[in-house]
């Protein structure tokens, strides 16, 4: 086993070079620190899963795992480390969050066997009735929340697929873009679909703009201008406001592209021949 990791590590040290790989893989987990907080890890997971419908509506069920001695004890266990290492990862991002799925939905069906347990024991009193029908009702409220995500997920989809155009301005936009630059020039933007409408490929290390990769520290000014530089980029695209929030990025456009196409409010395009 030790000789086959060896191997795979001096493979792509060799591919990539030690001051590359220790950029992706070790720099930027450092740097993102900068602005830790498990508050905003708590408000991206707390958001991600009331989002989900099916999630949401077993939290209860996954709780009630707790009048079920040591399994489900474990699931909830498996559920709160979980949760505390999402907590204290930097940088944490949405996809981060499907982790919590397996302990979610384990300690859903516990406690839905729990309750039904329950349900089946004696229960004198005037609420007796309501332990007796609630996994009854907690099944139907979950089939309910699967039925409507996967309508709700299959109707967005059509859709997209039936009435999605590009924008006016977009397409205004891709026929500049024509019209000024060859098929085979780079182009940076933070408006990933124009430049593939325009059919332009972007460098790699600046294929996602994301707000994460910006906030994180993750994608910086230096590497921005660095990967301009080093694909001899002629155009910059500014369109969603993202790549305007690196400091000093826009001043050092202004200084550098002479000519510039203002598209209203919408964004800019920078120019160098």
């Amino acid at each position: 086993m030790r000789p086959a990791v060896t191997m795979s590590w001096a493979a792509v040290l060799l591919a990539y070079g030690p001051r590359e790989v220790w950029t992706q893989a070790v720099a930027f987990h450092l740097d993102s620190h900068v602005g830790f907080s498990p508050a905003r890890n708590w408000g991206l997971i707390a958001a991600t899963l009331s989002r989900d419908p099916t999630l949401f509506s077993a939290m209860p069920l996954a709780v009630c795992a707790a009048f079920e001695p040591w399994i489900g004890w474990a699931a909830l266990a498996w559920f709160a480390l979980t949760l505390v290492g999402l907590l204290i990862q930097q940088p944490l991002f949405t996809h981060h969050v499907v982790c919590l799925i397996p302990p979610i939905a384990l300690a859903a069906g516990i406690g839905l066997s729990a309750l039904w347990k329950l349900s089946r024991q004696p229960h004198p009193g005037e609420y007796g009735w309501a332990v007796r029908i609630a996994p009854f009702v907690a099944g139907l409220i979950l089939f309910a929340a699967v039925c409507r995500g996967g309508r709700a997920g299959r109707a967005r989809q059509q859709w997209i697929l039936a009435s999605w155009r590009p924008p006016a301005t977009d397409l205004a936009v891709v026929n500049e873009l024509a019209r000024l630059i060859s098929k085979t020039d780079f182009i940076v933007t933070d408006a990933q679909g124009i430049a593939f409408c325009s059919g332009h490929k972007t460098p790699p290390w600046l294929a996602d703009t994301s707000l994460k990769r910006i906030d994180n520290h993750y994608l910086t000014t230096a590497d921005v201008i660095s990967q301009i530089e080093r694909y001899q980029v002629k155009t910059v695209l500014l369109w969603s406001g993202r790549l305007d929030r690196l400091p000093g990025f826009v001043a050092w456009l202004e200084q550098t592209f002479p000519t510039r196409h203002r598209y209203g409010t919408k964004g800019v395009l920078y120019v160098r021949p």
